[in-house]
């Protein structure tokens, strides 16, 4: 008012509720001795206080900030039971129970026959046919030597120390006959299972782009022993649960864009892989017009913007219009934020222009017509100062009033036909020994000779006579072939074809 001005402010602060965005699956099988590891992380504003705590026992086993590790140092079987995972933030809690267990026998997986034993354990390997009075024994692995350095014998029994993934296999206790009399051989063949953390073999890209509308598919891969649990995720939601671990999305939209993870679980412990699915829809977020009429000389700039998605850009890039030359002009740019520029354009710029987006996958296209500047031109002979070819009708040879060619100029042809390159001319004009029918612009038209109010002329230019020197003499008959000098006196003007 009057009196003055009160201002106030105040912050607006969007509140998240709790989310679990990794969790241990439901059921958690261990092995005797083993050590584990339960994560749980969850996502919220305010930020979450996460804790470990089990069921029947209401003392909290670890606790975090948006996360938390329960941790079993060995397991041992007052260890099994159910354990839950507390997710709360002002806006309320979230839990997540997990049950512990060992395998059916307490130490083993039934599913491996044989000694079983966790990788970077010690293995036993217990021969039944010994101790045998009059015999001694010793062992071997069958296909393969036993590990050097890690083995010793203990009564009999084989200890591995330390086992790794590639000591599994079938291992044979032998018990030979101490007697010279006779020669009994005894034998027994163990197997063991070294079993693995699980692991997922199979590779994904960081980020997959996949058309709306399309399907995906992706094949995630665990191996073990023992054989993982293989499934998909996007946070801490299960996808799907098939057969072979594959994660398939058809007919997709924006809203299947996320963060996928594949996870391998066993009950020594998990692996989990990452792919980021991005669904993308080609479009013009800009298209340029259809047509588009340029005066000569003027500066053209054309804006062509396309997206795979929202905020999401796609690189364009534009295509010029064919030519039978093979100069090309550096008046032309297609710039990387998909604009053309055409500096100073002139009538050979006319045509068709092609802005194309994600890997030629859309098209747009654009005629450009840009007005013939002929000021140049002298046009009060009998032909106009415009000379239709006797040889190939649609060459024309077009007069300049100044007589000095001036090697930085651009000479526009009237509207409908474009200035010739040398290699065009070299085309039509191949012959060297026909002297009949009529000169190029000698005594035609009205003029004296190569003279025209006094002015003597005969050296008409191709577009790149700068740098190939190329001509069309005028006191040449039409079908004599092009000459070449890289003199600027007696221009008479330029070559011009019918488009």
């Amino acid at each position: 008012n009057v009196f003055g001005v009160a201002k106030a402010y105040t912050a607006l602060v969007v509140q998240v509720p709790v989310s679990f965005v990794v969790v241990p699956p439901a059921t958690v099988t261990v092995q005797l001795g083993q050590t584990v590891r339960l994560d749980c992380e969850a996502a919220g504003y305010p930020g979450p206080t996460v804790t470990w705590s089990r069921v029947d026992k209401l003392t909290e086993l670890s606790k975090g900030k948006r996360n938390a590790t329960l941790i079993i140092d060995s397991m041992t079987k007052g260890d099994e039971g159910q354990y839950v995972c507390i997710a709360a933030n002002s806006l309320g809690r979230r839990t997540h129970s997990v049950t512990l267990e060992l395998p059916p026998d307490g130490t083993s997986d039934p599913r491996y026959p044989g000694v079983q034993a966790v990788n970077n354990t010690d293995a036993f390997l217990k021969c039944k046919l010994c101790p045998m009075p009059g015999f001694t024994f010793n062992w071997s692995k069958i296909d393969g030597v036993l590990p050097p350095g890690r083995t010793r014998t203990t009564n009999c029994s084989l200890v591995i120390n330390k086992t790794r993934l590639e000591d599994a296999g079938s291992y044979t206790c032998t018990g030979r006959s101490e007697s010279v009399l006779s020669s009994l051989v005894l034998r027994e063949d163990i197997s063991l299972t070294v079993q693995g953390a699980a692991r997922i073999t199979t590779s994904f890209p960081d980020v997959l782009s996949v058309p709306f509308g399309e399907s995906v598919e992706l094949q995630c891969v665990g191996v073990g022993p023992p054989a993982p649990d293989v499934y998909w995720t996007r946070g801490s939601v299960r996808v799907t649960k098939v057969p072979f671990g594959k994660l398939r999305l058809t007919n997709v939209t924006h809203k299947d864009s996320g963060i996928y993870h594949c996870h391998a679980v066993n009950y020594v412990g998990n692996d989990v892989k990452h792919v980021k699915i991005f669904v993308t829809q080609l479009e013009f977020y800009h298209r340029p017009p259809a047509a588009i009429n340029v005066s000569n000389s003027e500066t053209v700039r054309i804006d062509c913007i396309a997206r795979l998605a929202p905020g999401v850009p796609a690189y364009t890039h534009w295509v010029f219009p064919s030519t039978q030359c093979s100069d090309t002009s550096s008046k032309r740019m297609s710039l990387a934020n998909g604009t053309l520029v055409i500096q100073k354009a002139t009538a050979m710029d006319s045509g068709l222009y092609k802005c194309r987006a994600g890997g030629h996958r859309i098209t747009a296209r654009v005629q450009i017509s840009v007005a013939a500047n002929t000021s140049w031109m002298l046009t009060t002979d009998s032909c106009g100062g415009f000379r239709q070819s006797t040889y190939d009708s649609s060459v024309y040879y077009a007069v300049s009033l100044s007589n000095r060619w001036d090697k930085s100029k651009y000479y526009d042809c009237p509207q409908g036909y474009h200035w010739a390159c040398t290699e065009e001319g070299k085309k039509i004009f191949k012959n060297n020994n026909n002297w009949s029918g009529r000169h190029v612009y000698y005594s035609q038209c009205g003029w004296s000779g190569h003279y025209y109010n006094g002015v003597q002329r005969y050296r008409f230019r191709f577009r790149d006579s700068v740098t190939t020197n190329a001509f069309k003499h005028g006191g040449e008959y039409d079908e004599h072939q092009i000459q070449f000098d890289s003199y600027t006196s007696y221009f008479a003007g330029v070559v011009c074809i019918k488009d």
